[in-house]
């Protein structure tokens, strides 16, 4: 009977005990059975590309990330911070630009452009000449083959009585020069005057001979004027002569030649090639010291020819 009681007592016990604590621990479970499906419930879908993600990266390796490189920044660079070939680069680089903004800028206009100088012509040059002139000049055209030149010349005569006295002008009858400029047209002139005014002075004789190519600008406008120097005479006939001799004439040939443009007006010096070593006529081109041989004034109108005035187009750069 005592046994029977002792192992009621031990049963209570156990139900007392254990039950309890089963209970207990099943509740737990369960309650984390319930946590756990919620927290999987919550899960976002980008966890699950994540791990799909991650898996493929652990199935191929770890993904790098992209480098990108950027070119390098030299203008805001100090020199400090570059490299001697970089310098270098940066140096000669600017250096060409330098040189192309330059070539660009100061790259000159080249125009052509009209000029007159002296060249060779042929005899029909002289067709439309005008010549002016003392003795000298009559010399020329009556031994020359200018024969379709104009003549307007007279023996003895100076540079006043060019101005003023009516002279013949073979095939156009007898004229003053006033009267002969106005009523023709002239393409050229050609002056050869002054020795027989000599007497009083270079100075002198040179106003009066400004006089003449004033009155030859003013009806000829448009004409190319060739001065010639005066021929220069023979020692002998300069020899104790006040009037005319050959300091007088060099004199009287540079104030002539002061008066050329190069452009309207030409200075022609003609008394050059019949001159000495001393700068006297040649006693071998003067029968008398002061007019010249026929053929001499054939070798005077060749030298004209081959020093006329001729027109041609010249490149000029404008800066």
């Amino acid at each position: 009977m005592k046994q029977q009681k002792n192992s009621a007592k031990t049963e209570k016990v156990f139900l007392l005990v254990f039950v309890p604590v089963l209970v207990l621990v099943s509740a737990v479970l369960l309650v984390l059975i319930l946590k756990g499906s919620s927290v999987l419930a919550m899960e976002p879908r980008g966890s699950e590309q994540a791990k799909a993600e991650s898996r493929e990266e652990s199935a191929s390796g770890p993904v790098r990330p992209e480098v990108v490189v950027e070119p390098l920044d030299t203008e805001s660079m100090t020199a400090q911070e570059l490299t001697g070939e970089e310098m270098a680069g940066r140096e000669e680089s600017e250096e060409e630009s330098s040189e192309e903004e330059s070539s660009e800028v100061s790259e000159p206009e080249v125009q052509m452009t009209l000029t007159r100088t002296f060249g060779k012509v042929d005899t029909d040059y002289f067709d439309d000449v005008l010549f002016i002139g003392d003795s000298r000049t009559v010399g020329l055209q009556a031994n020359s083959d200018l024969q379709n030149a104009v003549f307007f010349a007279e023996s003895g005569i100076s540079n006043v009585g060019l101005l003023y006295d009516y002279l013949y002008v073979e095939g156009y009858g007898s004229y003053d020069l006033e009267d002969l400029l106005s009523e023709y047209h002239f393409g050229k002139i050609y002056l050869s005057c002054g020795i027989n005014g000599l007497g009083s002075g270079p100075e002198e004789c040179f106003e009066d001979f400004k006089e003449i190519l004033n009155l030859v600008k003013e009806y000829q406008p448009t004409s190319i004027i060739v001065i010639q120097a005066n021929l220069k005479v023979t020692a002998d006939f300069a020899y104790g002569n006040y009037a005319v001799n050959n300091e007088r004439l060099q004199q009287y040939n540079e104030l002539l030649a002061s008066l050329a443009d190069n452009d309207t007006i030409f200075y022609l010096d003609i008394s050059k090639p019949f001159e000495n070593s001393a700068g006297d006529l040649a006693d071998s081109n003067s029968y008398d010291g002061l007019h010249m041989y026929p053929e001499a004034y054939q070798q005077w109108a060749d030298f004209l020819k081959d020093h006329g005035i001729v027109e041609k187009m010249v490149p000029v750069v404008n800066q």
